[in-house]
């Protein structure tokens, strides 16, 4: 067995023999793996080969105290030289590149156990069952340095009568650390290594860098989903046996239509073993629908291109 001086000769041999152009090149590509040719789509389908073909585990159920539809997953990337600006910092552009990379795995992990029932399963039906982005909305509030590492916290927002929105935030790495991994249970460590020690008792100051907003439209072939029943399929919300519909005033979606809980036709009684969990998702999904409103909003703005009225200022 060669020994690692041995290793060593035959890899600065190996290094000699080549121009220092063929080094340099190799040197620059290494440092920015995340933007060369083809990187974006081996990284999308590392997320999908993960939770369809190699992760076949059932979704943790919620309770009205951990809502699993709304807990977020996170997304590590860092800043290559390749994605900087003229100001030495994150390209805007690029931030959405890694949100499809983010927003991917969160939609694969959290919807698996629907969009399989859709493609290959019970709810399968013609057409092909897919996650459609119908907009994107981005926020910045601080810049993010070369090679300065980040996570992507994605979580669902909130949904309506055709769109699920996500929530996406580019936080600091370190600066927030979850107690505990609902559906990575081996990453979570024992409750006493949890508990602070005197040095450590203060609370990370939370840096975040960019928040971004989008929505979904659940698509099977030409025919959109609605948010409720596909939640259903991905075990994530209750599947009711009740047929009387719930008249909620306050329940409406961003269109004026009827919401949740008049879409789930269950009674609120307290006899109901659901109810606790129905009204715990209800709330948090009102909560984030008056974001999502102002996202919904934002398509009047396609009334605004008026070619044939305002003249060209220049043509490039």
């Amino acid at each position: 067995m060669a020994t690692i001086g041995q290793w060593w000769d035959k890899i600065y041999h190996f290094t000699s023999c080549l121009s220092p152009w063929v080094i340099a090149a190799s040197v620059i590509a290494i440092a920015n793996l995340k933007v060369l040719p083809f990187a974006w789509h081996i990284r999308i389908l590392s997320g999908y080969l993960k939770y369809f073909y190699f992760d076949r585990r059932s979704i943790p159920p919620s309770s009205p105290t951990s809502l699993t539809v709304f807990q977020p997953t996170i997304y590590t990337s860092r800043a290559p030289m390749g994605e900087l600006d003229y100001n030495m910092h994150k390209s805007n552009a690029t931030y959405l590149t890694d949100l499809d990379i983010a927003r991917g795995y969160h939609v694969y992990c959290l919807f698996r156990v629907g969009i399989k029932k859709y493609n290959t399963g019970a709810e399968r039906r013609k057409g092909m069952f897919i996650p459609a982005l119908g907009g994107v909305t981005l926020t910045f509030k601080r810049e993010i340095k070369p090679y300065q590492k980040y996570d992507i916290w994605t979580r669902v927002l909130s949904w309506d009568d055709k769109w699920v929105y996500l929530v996406s935030h580019f936080v600091k790495a370190g600066s927030v650390k979850p107690t505990t991994f609902t559906d990575h249970p081996w990453r979570n460590k024992s409750p006493s290594s949890r508990e602070p020690s005197a040095s450590t008792a203060a609370t990370p100051q939370v840096i975040i860098f960019t928040m971004c907003i989008s929505k979904y439209a659940m698509k099977q072939g030409r025919k959109t989903i609605p948010p409720v029943e596909f939640l259903q399929a991905c075990e994530l919300l209750p599947k009711t046996t009740d047929e009387t519909p719930v008249s909620d005033p306050s329940d409406v979606s961003v269109g004026g239509t009827p919401g949740l809980t008049q879409r789930l036709s269950t009674h609120r009684a307290t006899s109901n073993p659901e109810s606790g969990l129905l009204d715990a998702i209800e709330k948090r999904r009102q909560e984030g629908l008056g974001v999502a409103k102002n996202v919904a909003s934002l398509d009047q703005a396609f009334e605004w291109f008026r070619g044939d009225e305002d003249a060209v200022f220049a043509y490039y």
